[in-house]
């Protein structure tokens, strides 16, 4: 995840890790839940899109920690 202002750049597949373009981007304030379960993270928006982040186990918390620094009005949730 990387910051862009007032988005956030998502880099939620391998192919948007090699190719920042490729990733999708969201406004800070249009997210409205981020979910952790298992090793995917999920940022869902307001008009109930979601934005799936498939991670190896070792990289999950970090990500998370990090969705919740970039998103701080997001609903945090753990399954």
């Amino acid at each position: 995840m990387q910051d862009v202002g007032d988005e956030v750049l998502i880099l939620h597949t391998p192919l948007a890790r090699l190719w920042p373009s490729q990733g999708k981007r969201i406004n800070k304030q249009s997210a409205a839940r981020i979910q952790h379960a298992d090793n995917i993270i999920t940022v869902f928006n307001h008009s109930s899109n979601a934005i799936d982040i498939t991670l190896s186990q070792r990289h999950t918390a970090l990500v998370f920690d990090r969705a919740c620094l970039l998103f701080p009005n997001a609903e945090r949730v753990s399954i």
